[in-house]
Parts: structure tokens; C-alpha cells; sequence
């Protein structure tokens, strides 16, 4: 069985805080190459920040990408995994997440 830990044991750990800008978030990303960043508060985890969101609460809602912060446009449903869960467990997780997620919009 391969888990989440072994997945991410030795890898760099990139985050952004909720106030931070849509501007320095997208060019942090861009600087990573990551298309997604977990978004923290006091060391917390609040959400995740993706491309999706850029592309669909951003641009396409006409925000200032200097002037809008993270905290206004980031996923707020995030599927979390423990690092002793399995990797086919989690990715199954995921995928019925993402389903209902995109259903829920479409309704």
C-alpha cells in the first residue's frame, strides 16, 4: 500500500496566506510552476488557490488581479488526506469530490 506520506516524503511544501493578492499569488505559482497553493491562516489550512480560480473568478468576473485578494476568489471545499491514508483511497476521495463540486455549479 503507497501512502500520501510516501507520496510527499522530501518534497518542498509551498503555501500563500488569504491576504495576499491574486497578482503575487499567480506570480509565486508561476515561479514555482504549481497550478495549485494551499492557502493558510495562522498556520491553518482555509483553502486552496488554482489556476480554475483565476481563470473563473477572476478574469472571467472582471477582478483586478492587484486589487483582489486570495481570501475573495480561493476554493473553500478542500479535500484534506492524512499521511497514513492510502494513495488510491485519497485520489477516489478526490474524484467524488470534484464530481459533486462540478455538479453543484452546474445546478
Amino acid at each position: 500500500m503507497r501512502t500520501v506520506g510516501d507520496l510527499i516524503r522530501g518534497r518542498s511544501f509551498y503555501s500563500v496566506t488569504s491576504g495576499q493578492s491574486v497578482y503575487d499569488t499567480a506570480r509565486y505559482m508561476a515561479e514555482k510552476d504549481i497550478g495549485a497553493v494551499p492557502v493558510l491562516e495562522n498556520d491553518r489550512l482555509v483553502g486552496i488557490f488554482s489556476e480554475r480560480d483565476i481563470i473563473k473568478r477572476v478574469i472571467v468576473g472582471g477582478k483586478d488581479v492587484g486589487q483582489t485578494l486570495v481570501r475573495d476568489v480561493m476554493t473553500t471545499e478542500v479535500v484534506v488526506a492524512q499521511s497514513a491514508e492510502d494513495v488510491a483511497q485519497v485520489m477516489e476521495k478526490m474524484k467524488k469530490t470534484t464530481e459533486d463540486l462540478r455538479r453543484a455549479e452546474s445546478a
